[in-house]
């Protein structure tokens, strides 16, 4: 699957290897101004992990509509103003995953509210809660092992989106 994740901060950068780590097709996006990109465009690294060269990077936000899906993982006070610019307001037909947690101040609202009113109807947006809570459900049913939800769940709950797009 052709993934692009928006936020090369930590759980960006680390959400973009595990991706590519399990065999999906990456490119991470980062804005030109960010140091952390212009690390990443230097060295390919920063100060938890290297990416590998299987993973694209750019700071060119045009690039998101190359990719089936979008993650985006940056602070939740900047995805209304990530949401309003040219390159998201034309995406269509992609499903947009929040990896990010919070209420917007100022307005109180949900982030995948906001996601919601802001993207095309024809996209799809999905939610680490909303996985979250497919999660809880199962583990208390007994699906899912203990040990698994306890593990990494930010990374089983992508594993889990990714695995219902393929098999729709």
């Amino acid at each position: 699957m052709k993934l692009t994740v928006i936020g090369c901060g930590r759980w960006g950068s680390l959400i973009t290897w595990y991706l590519d780590h399990i065999g999906h097709h990456v490119t991470l996006y980062g804005r030109q101004s960010s140091p952390r990109m212009q690390s990443f465009l230097a060295t390919r690294q920063n100060d938890l992990l290297t990416l590998p060269d299987s993973v694209g990077l750019t700071t060119d936000l045009r690039d998101v509509e190359q990719a089936e899906t979008v993650i985006i993982s940056i602070g939740s006070q900047s995805l209304r103003s990530l949401l309003a610019e040219t390159p998201m307001q034309a995406l269509r037909s992609k499903t947009v995953v929040l990896c990010m947690k919070g209420l917007e101040m100022g307005t109180g609202e949900r982030l995948s509210v906001i996601a919601g009113s802001l993207l095309h109807e024809s996209n799809t947006a999905k939610t680490q809660q909303s996985a979250a809570n497919r999660l809880r459900k199962e583990r208390i049913s007994g699906k899912t092992p203990e040990s698994q939800y306890l593990k990494f769940p930010l990374f089983y709950h992508l594993r889990r989106i990714l695995q219902s797009l393929i098999h729709k």
